[in-house]
């Protein structure tokens, strides 16, 4: 199970350049494993090897995030940089490391604005009284759930009984005591309520439009199968119609959800500006109910006879 214990801020610079290019950060010194348990992806380089998480005296190593690579090395490749604090740790630790590794770019937390960069060191060589013991399991009912913390209790007993354990609980419980996780939530499900009417009120409205615009094309029908018109091909005419009409409509509006999608993400957490399950939910759901409008109206029109289609106006 891999142990993280997020320190304070720092600064750090590229050894080779110059402290003025020096860099704002948060730090924080881990074991092995504590990366991927998180969920933080590895997308070069490697993870700190147990030696260096665990042992005092390995080389100084560091993993950074995407977001400090690029501010600290441009397009120059970060694996086997070295980097520098601005001001050596006050505990000893060392004051220039090697990178290992570069991950990916993620939240810090729920009131964060603007995403710090990240440095990772490993836990040997930055010492703190305190640490977070991480557990990744798959998702556990209650009552398992509850089993295992209490395994896990009894485990940390055995290696130290005197060792303090302030909290053992799931992650998810730190959510339910975060305020601002409650005001995201509720604006959540405030702007559901609202989107959602927003969409039925435009499906009614696509509907009606498209059921009066075939309807208005009655007496057009009741002549043209005057003149010996196929009803088949009356009624393909129509949906033909109808469906260039949606398409044209569809590829407007999604081409202007991508172009306005980046500004609005920025007001939203871990939401996707091109997302394609929303995309084609947003297309089925103004697509299928102005193709029923076509559909229906076209269907009773065609069935109607020829006299009475001519006299409904």
């Amino acid at each position: 199970m891999p142990l993280g214990n997020l320190n304070q801020q720092s600064q750090v610079f590229p050894a080779a350049k110059s402290s003025a290019q020096a860099v704002n950060c948060l730090y924080v010194s881990v074991t092995s494993g504590y990366i991927p348990s998180m969920g933080v992806r590895l997308l070069r380089g490697r993870d700190f090897a147990d030696s260096e998480s665990r042992l005092p005296g390995a080389p100084p190593v560091a993993i950074i995030d995407e977001t400090l690579a690029k501010h600290l090395f441009g397009t120059d490749d970060p694996l086997g940089q070295r980097i520098r604090y601005t001001q050596a740790p006050p505990d000893g630790s060392p004051a220039e490391m090697e990178v290992v590794g570069v991950v990916s770019q993620h939240q810090f937390s729920l009131d964060s604005g603007a995403t710090p960069p990240w440095l990772f060191v490993p836990m040997a060589q930055t010492y703190n009284g305190s640490g977070v013991l991480c557990l990744r399991t798959t998702r556990l009912t209650p009552a398992a759930l509850d089993a295992l913390l209490e395994t896990v209790r009894k485990e940390l007993r055995l290696v130290d009984a005197n060792l303090p354990l302030l909290r053992v609980r799931p992650y998810t419980d730190f959510f339910g005591e975060n305020l601002n996780f409650w005001i995201i939530r509720i604006g959540a499900i405030i702007f559901g309520i609202l989107g959602g009417t927003a969409l039925l009120l435009a499906v009614v409205g696509v509907y009606a439009v498209k059921a009066y615009a075939v309807e208005r094309r009655t007496r057009e029908i009741g002549v043209r199968m005057a003149l010996g018109a196929d009803r088949r091909a009356i009624f393909a005419l129509l949906i033909r119609q109808g469906a260039w009409q949606i398409a044209a409509a569809t590829a407007f509006g999604v081409t202007l959800s991508l172009l306005a999608g980046p500004v609005l993400s920025n007001f939203a957490f871990q939401v996707s500006p091109r997302d394609p399950v929303v995309l084609l939910t947003a297309v089925a759901a103004m697509g299928g109910p102005a193709l029923l409008a076509c559909y229906l109206p076209a269907r009773r029109a065609t069935r109607v006879s020829p006299l009475t289609a001519i006299r409904s106006e």
